[in-house]
């Protein structure tokens, strides 16, 4: 399982960006309109998780390179897989003043609720980054490897809880369902618990009340450094630069490989100039030192895609997640 798609699928998938509607264009050198007031970074999850702080540090360094000439604010609107968000995002139509940062969950979530309009609530603007994800478990869990894993839901599908963030059918989602059905159990007999935000997730995990979280590698350093988790295994295909000390759930004989992608994105109707603000913007801020810095230190992929490609991937991605969670039985194929 690929989050990152050939170049022919990236084509094709352009075309159907542009049937949609998610497709807008700026021209070369549209720089005409900036913001006039404070700048709302709206977050789809709650404060302390890894989509959340990645927007504060975003924030920060367009604040601290000074960027854009006004303030800019991070608002938090969790439910519903960034549904809320988006719901927010759709009340400021065409102002460019409130800009979203999406993890990849919220596809999943239009698709499981059958809300295809909620593609046409958001311009693309940038795919930002890519996030390596794990299965991860206490560090006193009998669960030493993922073949461990594997065993265990073979014996009983249900004996272990896995919780993920921030919606059923994002690629946390699909990663334990690929996995379980790839072990042989009925990917539905899998117990999933879905939180409001990886922190959420953690605390849960290390007060008992579950026992594997779906969550992103670099963001739960300081805990296994401290001891009190596990790494089970990483979901690519690859060991992740910088923690090649983790075995890659393929290398154990399971071919799961998945991460999370944010994306930046601003209410429909916005216009091309604001596209290409925004777009030159994060392109700026993801170039600046600390943003490189911490994209190294948590195993995340730079990707600084432009707007016509970041809406031809998310087209792609609508496809694929749709095909995925049908195979698994969740939606209608």
């Amino acid at each position: 399982m690929r989050t990152i798609r050939k170049a022919a699928l990236m084509k094709a998938a352009l075309l159907g960006a542009m049937a949609l509607g998610l497709l807008v264009v700026a021209p070369a050198g549209a720089a005409e309109w900036k913001p006039s007031r404070n700048v709302e970074l709206v977050v789809g999850a709650g404060a302390g998780g890894s989509i959340d702080a990645q927007a504060r540090l975003i924030a920060q360094a367009i604040e601290r390179h000074k960027l854009i000439d006004t303030t800019m604010t991070v608002v938090n609107k969790p439910g519903a897989g960034s549904s809320q968000a988006i719901s927010y995002l759709g009340g400021h139509a065409g102002d460019g003043h409130y800009i979203t940062l999406l993890a990849s969950s919220w596809i999943g979530t239009a698709i499981l609720m059958n809300k295809p309009n909620t593609f046409k609530e958001v311009t693309p603007l940038a795919r930002l980054f890519d996030v390596p994800l794990g299965f991860i478990v206490k560090a006193d869990s009998p669960l030493k490897t993922t073949k461990d894993l594997a065993e265990a839901l073979k014996k009983d599908p249900g004996a272990y809880r896995f919780a993920i963030s921030t919606t059923a059918g994002n690629n946390n989602h699909l990663a334990v369902l690929r996995f379980a059905q790839l072990v042989g159990v009925d990917p539905k007999k899998v117990r999933v618990i879905v939180n409001d935000s990886g922190a959420t997730s953690l605390t849960q995990m290390l007060g008992g009340h579950l026992e594997i979280c779906v969550c992103g590698i670099g963001d739960t350093q300081s805990l296994a450094k401290a001891g009190q988790i596990r790494y089970l295994g990483s979901l690519r295909d690859e060991p992740i630069p910088g923690f090649e000390n983790i075995p890659t759930v393929k290398s154990q004989g399971y071919d799961v490989s998945i991460a999370t992608f944010y994306t930046m994105v601003a209410p429909k109707g916005v216009s091309p100039e604001i596209v290409g603000y925004w777009t030159d913007v994060l392109a700026k801020a993801i170039a600046t030192p600390e943003v490189k810095n911490a994209a190294e230190q948590l195993g995340m992929t730079i990707e600084r895609v432009d707007a016509a490609t970041t809406a031809a991937f998310i087209t792609n991605e609508r496809e694929v997640t749709s095909k995925r969670l049908g195979e698994f039985g969740f939606v209608q194929k």
